[in-house]
């Protein structure tokens, strides 16, 4: 009887231990993400400060539907001026406002204005000459859990080309931008939601980018209500976490 009691107790520390040892990694990668996303959120440019302005301007040198000119792509912080802020949202509504409305989620225009003005939201705009918007992305740095995050990852929340401008490798630069600087920042991956019915998209981020159907994605789950959704949740790793 003794001996069993002491093996008892060996157990129940053993238990402890293991306990403190996961709890100890648990703060640690909790930490690990707050301060990086934090250092993330603090650089005022990362196309300047992660060398990465030789992407940011450029021509269209095969055929397009849009007309010869020099384009840039500038970075902004949360608030976007308003003129462009006004042009990026339009955007939005001209090219999703159908697979919205058909959607589970619904068109909420007020909801995605209020998206672009979080404090965390940051943009990549594509503009002419004359400061028309052709092409924008909103991304934030976030954990990829509220609850137990595991990771820092980009969230794209938006990716949008004029329809005008589309075909020529637009979309593909802003999404190559994105992923360097997440690289750079040393978020663990890129992460971006599109809905099943948006076929060219789907197309776009699985053949041409390379992304994978992420983990957390209703598909990969049983259950009526996600076999039943609308949308996938699709992902690409961009860091491994060895430096």
């Amino acid at each position: 009887e003794p001996h069993r009691k002491k093996n008892r107790r060996n157990k129940r520390r053993l238990k402890m231990g293991k306990s403190s040892r996961r709890r100890q990694r648990d703060t640690s990668t909790l930490k690990r993400i707050e301060q990086n996303i934090e250092r993330s959120n603090s650089i005022s440019n990362p196309l300047i400060d992660l060398g990465l302005t030789a992407l940011t301007s450029f021509e269209f040198s095969s055929p397009s539907t849009i007309p010869a000119a020099n384009y840039v792509i500038r970075f902004f912080q949360s608030p976007l001026p308003s003129d462009l802020h006004k042009e990026c949202l339009s955007l939005f509504e001209k090219n999703m406002a159908e697979l919205y409305r058909n959607s589970s989620w619904g068109l909420n225009l007020d909801e995605k204005n209020e998206e672009f003005k979080h404090k965390d939201a940051r943009f990549l705009v594509v503009t002419e000459e004359t400061n028309r918007v052709l092409a924008f992305s909103h991304f934030r740095f976030e954990p990829d859990d509220e609850y137990k995050p595991l990771e820092e990852i980009m969230y794209i929340y938006e990716v949008q080309v004029d329809e005008h401008a589309r075909r020529v490798g637009m979309g593909r630069r802003l999404m190559s931008i994105m992923e360097l600087i997440a690289m750079r920042l040393q978020m663990r991956r890129v992460v971006l939601t599109v809905f099943k019915s948006n076929i060219s998209a789907m197309n776009f981020y699985l053949k041409t980018m390379k992304y994978s159907v992420d983990a957390t994605s209703p598909s990969q789950h049983e259950g009526e209500q996600n076999n039943s959704a609308d949308y996938e949740i699709l992902s690409k790793i961009t860091w491994n976490g060895i430096t």
